[in-house]
């Protein structure tokens, strides 16, 4: 205990360290999840979202098993909905995206 109380400032580094790698490893999961939500969209289209939340779930517990444990499900949610607007600007902006997404 004496070596926690006397070397602090070492403790305090090691926590910041962790989330910020924590930070960074959600941006990551930002980037995979655009790709993702796309490839659900042009599997399973529109009026199906509970189902391609789903599907987009079971693919981040598979690609990130320990930080599936640290996110909790309505975070991810929040991070879904993120990439879907992300989706869709990059739609509503690149023909090519939207033929591939719808099928074209």
């Amino acid at each position: 205990m004496n070596y926690i109380v006397e070397n602090w400032y070492i403790v305090v580094g090691l926590l910041a360290l962790c989330v910020a790698l924590f930070y960074v490893r959600l941006t990551d999961v930002q980037e995979w999840l655009l790709g993702v939500v796309t490839e659900a969209e042009k599997q399973l289209g529109s009026g199906t979202g509970q189902l391609k939340l789903r599907q987009v779930y079971d693919k981040f517990l598979e690609k990130f098993p320990l930080l599936s444990v640290l996110v909790p499900f309505k975070m991810f949610a929040e991070m879904v909905d993120k990439a879907l607007e992300r989706m869709r600007l990059m739609l509503a902006g690149n023909s090519y995206a939207q033929s591939y997404v719808e099928g074209k």
